[in-house]
């Protein structure tokens, strides 16, 4: 969060933009998966700490660059982020099949 008090005096060398920059057009089509194991008891903080992770490292590899495969239009690096927790709690909550429309973000 911005600071309710800047100061009058910045930084000459802030630290640096923590989100990575995304890949490039020219890299090559390739799938990742982020299972994330909700089982494991974390406190509210911790589980903002993780997500905004997975959402830092998400923003590294996946581009905005899409490419046609058959009728639909897909990011050229395919992300599918899974919840599971004990038992057959399982959650697939952005799937391969997600698209520049229906997933943007």
């Amino acid at each position: 969060k911005p600071s309710t008090s800047p100061s009058d005096s910045p930084s000459p060398s802030p630290t640096p933009n923590p989100t990575q920059p995304s890949c490039t057009s020219d890299m090559d089509l390739f799938d990742i998966v982020f299972a994330v194991d909700t089982s494991c008891r974390i406190t509210e903080f911790e589980c903002e700490t993780q997500q905004k992770r997975i959402a830092e490292t998400m923003t590294a590899v996946r581009s905005s660059f899409t490419t046609a495969v058959g009728t639909q239009t897909c990011f050229q690096q395919r992300i599918a982020y899974v919840e599971f927790g004990a038992g057959d709690n399982l959650k697939v909550l952005v799937p391969f099949t997600s698209t520049a429309s229906t997933h943007p973000d």
